[in-house]
């Protein structure tokens, strides 16, 4: 798209707009403008996506952004490179680009079609600001080599497109429906903090109509299984005192109530899990896939007859309720690769370990049978006194281990994945940066899952590694601010929620 071209001040003063924003810089003043939105009222309702920032930068928002990037060793060199490709093209931050920029600058995406978006002069999308001085914004735009047109729409506000024509269609079509009068969008961001560097609006209808085609044999059996038609993406970024947090929201229409649940599990996992993922009722996830392959491929429940046949199992009374309850996946350091340790809690936990020992025994056995090399050894063993199924992998530097413990199934690729768990000495719950992460991130008592991850211990056993780790001492220093990462996921019925959050200290 020619506005958006790299050449010329126009594309210099979007781009400023663009990277304080991916830099987390933008504003997101105590009024929350970029949570909301003045310019909503200013494009239709019908828009594809509308990126909403706050640009006002004596914001507390922008407060809060320096103060976080003040934390890194180049914190300040950073921003000043940022914005140095602006500057050696004779503009100045502070008198020649800000005051370009009112309190709220918006972007409108019309169509998400890849032809319309990359047709040259004539891209379906606008920019809208309503400039603290309108005389620097209109100085930018007949400085830059790109010939975009501008119009002045009302209260201040101006909207820059390709040619007149888009701004006349989207003048006419907001008058018809803005997206600000638009339910959906609305709801959309109901949910969103009300104060926030930037936000983004994403017509599901839309979206969907764009990927037909691409990811359709993925996605439209999902839906037509249950998962409903998609009705609007909703995300926000926001800057606080311990890090930096995305909010999302994800409506549908027909989507059954998702499972919750109150997660047990960390409370036996070993406190020095650099990476924990904790799901449930990965049942219902598992049937999903299968009748998805069932509706592209007729022959697919024959095909799995024939399997449970082979390996002597059934996968409704047998397989399937392994999956059932809560489950854990964490990561801790180890030689020569990484512990990686799943826990599966099933109703049954005894007729679970009775299922695994079935099933690798069968596929044993079948591979033998048909003149092929078994593809692992299976030799029974005991670790801290629990008894220990191993597998010896053929051509493989690791083992796969499974135990029953207490009530939970294990399979790990370390010893000590056992072993710990056995000890319970120091879990992840009572862990103090667990316990930091996962009140910043205010994760919920119950839940549909989240991912907790370790950066600060992380990043400190990639600088023990040196070299091996493949990223120098000086690269490792910028990043030691980053504390932790949690990512959760909760909703109900037709409303998905996700959240993020990223420590920095």
């Amino acid at each position: 798209m020619k506005l958006l071209r790299p050449p010329g001040a126009l594309a210099a003063a979007l781009a400023s707009a663009a990277v304080l924003v991916a830099a987390a810089c933008g504003g997101g003043g105590a009024g929350g403008g970029a949570a909301g939105g003045e310019g909503a009222a200013l494009v239709p309702a019908d828009v594809a996506a509308f990126v909403s920032v706050d640009t006002d930068f004596d914001s507390e928002q922008w407060a809060a952004v320096e103060a976080l990037m003040a934390r890194f060793p180049s914190g300040g060199e950073a921003i000043q490179s940022l914005v140095g490709s602006l500057t050696r093209e004779g503009l100045d931050l502070e008198t020649d680009i800000k005051p370009a920029f009112g309190p709220e600058t918006s972007i409108a995406i019309l169509e998400l079609d890849q032809e319309q978006l990359n047709g040259g002069d004539n891209a379906p999308i606008v920019m809208l600001t309503k400039p603290t001085d309108a005389a620097k914004f209109q100085k930018l735009l007949e400085d830059g080599e790109d010939e975009a047109v501008t119009r002045e729409v009302g209260d201040g506000w101006y909207m820059v497109a390709d040619n007149d024509a888009i701004i006349d269609s989207v003048i006419a079509d907001a008058g018809q429906a803005s997206l600000a009068d638009d339910p959906r969008y609305e709801e959309a961001l109901a949910d969103l903090p009300s104060e926030s560097v930037a936000t983004l609006y994403l017509n599901g209808q839309k979206l969907m109509a764009s990927l037909e085609g691409e990811v359709d044999a993925a996605v439209n059996p999902l839906f037509d299984l249950g998962a409903g038609s998609l009705v609007s993406v909703a995300v926000a970024l926001t800057a606080e005192a311990q890090g930096l947090s995305v909010d999302g929201v994800v409506r549908t229409e027909g989507a059954p109530e998702p499972t919750t649940y109150t997660a047990v599990l960390p409370g036996i996992v070993p406190a020095d899990a650099l990476l924990y993922a904790s799901f449930s009722d990965f049942r219902t996830a598992v049937e999903k896939v299968l009748e998805i392959a069932a509706k592209q491929d007729p022959e697919f429940d024959s095909k799995l007859g024939q399997a449970q046949l082979g390996l002597g199992i059934s996968i409704e009374d047998d397989l399937l309720p392994l999956f059932e309850g809560e489950h854990g996946l964490y990561v801790r350091s180890g030689l020569p690769i990484p512990e990686i340790t799943l826990l599966l809690s099933p109703a049954e936990p005894q007729r679970g370990l009775a299922t695994l020992d079935k099933l690798v025994a069968n596929v044993a056995a079948l591979a033998g049978l048909s003149g092929e090399d078994v593809p692992f050894t299976v030799t029974g063993t005991t670790i801290a006194g629990v008894p220990v199924k191993q597998l010896e992998i053929e051509g493989q530097e690791f083992s796969l281990l499974y135990a029953l413990v207490g009530d939970t199934i294990v399979l790990t690729t370390q010893a000590s994945g056992i072993a710990d768990l056995v000890a319970g000495a120091g879990t992840l719950a009572d862990d103090p940066l667990y316990e930091e992460a996962t009140g910043a991130a205010a994760l919920d008592d119950k839940t549909t899952g989240f991912l907790y991850v370790n950066m600060r211990d992380g990043l400190a056993l990639l600088e023990q590694l040196g070299e091996l780790a493949g990223a120098s001492a000086a690269e490792l220093e910028e990043l030691r601010p980053l504390q932790y990462v949690v990512v959760q996921t909760g909703g109900d019925a037709g409303r998905t929620t996700f959240s993020g959050f990223l420590g920095i200290k």
